[in-house]
């Protein structure tokens, strides 16, 4: 059961740290759905599954290109990335990268 504000200053103080905790989940669920949005367009880009398409923007490669720049060790270090993935990205490396890069 919520109280009434006593003070039109208590009242505005309420209606202040709603607005702020409103805007915060909206941040939240924004940010979220940005995430998914970018997995889904790695995994589709690099022929990934969803969940390590998720693993790797949950670690900042929110594109398929920033990968390019990261040793394979670096990326097989990321929890959630299996031996499939790695075989993906790989040859998606390769094609783009000098093969002494690459593997």
């Amino acid at each position: 059961m919520t109280m009434k504000p006593t003070t039109w200053e208590e009242g505005a103080r309420i209606g202040r740290e709603r607005v702020k905790a409103g805007m915060e989940a909206s941040a939240t669920r924004h940010s979220e759905m940005q995430a998914a949005r970018l997995a889904s367009g790695i995994a589709s880009d690099l022929g990934l599954a969803q969940k390590a398409a998720e693993a790797l923007v949950a670690r900042g490669v929110g594109c398929r290109e920033r990968q390019l720049f990261m040793s394979l060790d670096d990326i097989n270090r990321i929890p959630g990335i299996g031996k499939a993935a790695i075989e993906k990205i790989r040859a998606y490396r390769i094609r783009f990268l000098p093969s002494d890069v690459a593997e």
